[in-house]
């Protein structure tokens, strides 16, 4: 981000107020931030982007029922852990519900986009949050497989029989290889599959005119 904000003008939201102690409130999110002129004769809204952790984060810590938010890995992070009692853990600590009310709330917007990558949608409370989202006519939502196996996985794991209209999952065979990462294993065999930085140079394209 701090790359990006060197030569793009957008606001970097992750939820968190004050300066050298910084605290986490998601009414943060609501906020907008304008540039005005120096004789108050115009105001433009500044885009943002919003970084939202529905299972916390190494970088949280509580401290007297606040969650305060540091620049390094904390000694006793404030996370999520993989127990298969995440659905309820989520929803019994209010942090990390307010995190996925705030990402709700966004895929109810009109005319969204959401991007999937890395998500294989085995959180059932989240894969439940994205059907519901669905229903939302104008929201379109991508999703990017590692391999060809992983699509019928992902619609197992959401538990539906055909995808919706507004669900694209795209796998390698959707993409030339030259946008896809080329894997070797010990017996010379070749495969290639879509990576994070795949992803990246995909999208980076599709902004070039």
């Amino acid at each position: 981000m701090d790359r990006l904000l060197l030569n793009s003008n957008f606001v970097f939201d992750d939820g968190a107020k004050g300066y050298f102690k910084r605290e986490l409130d998601s009414s943060n999110y609501n906020q907008v931030v304008s540039y005005k002129g120096l004789n108050d004769n115009y105001i433009s809204e500044i885009p943002s982007i919003s970084l939202i952790k529905p299972h916390g984060s190494v970088n949280w810590q509580e401290d007297h029922g606040k969650i305060n938010i540091y620049s390094y890995v904390t000694k006793n992070p404030m996370i999520v852990k993989p127990t298969a009692l995440e659905g309820q853990d989520t929803f019994s600590n209010n942090y990390f519900h307010e995190m996925l009310r705030v990402f709700q709330l966004e895929l109810d917007k009109p005319q969204s986009v959401l991007f999937v990558i890395g998500f294989s949608f085995q959180d059932k409370h989240i894969g439940k949050m994205i059907l519901r989202a669905l229903k939302n006519p104008e929201l379109m939502m991508y999703v990017f497989a590692y391999s060809e196996s992983d699509r019928q996985s992902y619609i197992n794991n959401l538990g539906i029989r055909s995808l919706p209209a507004n669900l694209k999952i795209l796998t390698p065979s959707n993409f030339d290889n030259k946008n896809l990462t080329k894997n070797t294993n010990d017996r010379s065999e070749e495969w290639y599959s879509l990576t994070l930085d795949n992803f990246n140079n995909i999208l980076s394209g599709a902004t070039l005119s």
